[in-house]
């Protein structure tokens, strides 16, 4: 290596005023290449990890007139910045980019369990403003006698739900209901709902279309408190005290469509 002096003074502990490097500058492990008066910036190798430590009281920049790119040996860049995005990518492909208009993201936003969409910034009267769950599926109607357990029907029984935070939507399709082997006096329950209703939720309905079915007027299907069960009810008379029995129904024929939005 050769140190060309530009000016300064050679002694015991020389100093430089400018200096230029011909070859390579090694320093050992846990030697710290020191800059600004105070040693502010540091840049060295433990014989672990290396560091770039800024000690002084202003910021660390790092800049490039045309784009910052930080990547992972001979890996793709991990972080680019190119003056205006700022794209975060995995394997090489963008998963996360800064827009004009706020963030892009490319493929799935994973949240952990607890965690969600915090929209507490907004103006707003609610008393939770986290949207902390979406799901979508299937679910298998289960059409009995008794509130749980009792007595099956059989047929053709299809579900699907969504949720939305703390609100379910569930479809029901139950076709060709064959009532063989039920209490025909009992109230008809639709049992097996993909979540529970809550225990301040008040009762939740929604319409029914139905086939086969001697029940005159108009039919809702309805969720009440504390319940994963549903009941259906003929709103022509009493609702509260005229549910759908069993033996209201055509066995082998009678058919029950329904939605209904309730609160968990």
């Amino acid at each position: 290596m050769t140190i060309k002096q530009q000016g300064g003074v050679f002694g015991r502990n020389p100093t430089f005023q400018d200096v230029s490097v011909d070859g390579a500058l090694d320093l050992a492990d846990g030697v710290k290449a020191s800059f600004g008066t105070s040693d502010d910036l540091q840049i060295f190798h433990s014989g672990t990890n290396s560091y770039i430590q800024d000690l002084g009281t202003g910021s660390l920049y790092i800049q490039s007139a045309p784009n910052v790119l930080i990547g992972s040996g001979t890996q793709t860049n991990m972080i680019v910045a190119d003056g205006g995005a700022v794209t975060l990518r995995h394997n090489g492909l963008n998963k996360l980019a800064t827009t004009a208009a706020g963030i892009s993201v490319t493929g799935n936003v994973a949240v952990t369990d607890g965690g969600g969409i915090d929209f507490s910034a907004t103006a707003g009267t609610g008393t939770s403003e986290l949207l902390d769950d979406y799901e979508e599926g299937t679910w298998t109607p289960v059409l009995s006698d008794a509130a749980s357990g009792g007595n099956l029907a059989t047929g053709t029984f299809d579900g699907i739900y969504t949720k939305v935070g703390n609100k379910v939507t569930v479809w029901l399709s139950a076709s060709n209901i064959n009532t063989s082997g039920m209490t025909g006096t009992s109230d008809l329950y639709i049992q097996d709902l993909p979540f529970a209703s809550g225990s301040g939720a008040s009762k939740s309905t929604g319409a029914v279309r139905s086939d086969s079915i001697t029940f005159a007027n108009y039919l809702v299907s309805i969720v009440s408190s504390s319940a994963s069960t549903m009941l259906i009810y003929n709103i022509g008379s009493n609702v509260a005290d005229t549910p759908l029995n069993v033996q209201d129904i055509t066995s082998g024929s009678g058919d029950i469509f329904t939605s209904v939005t309730y609160f968990v």
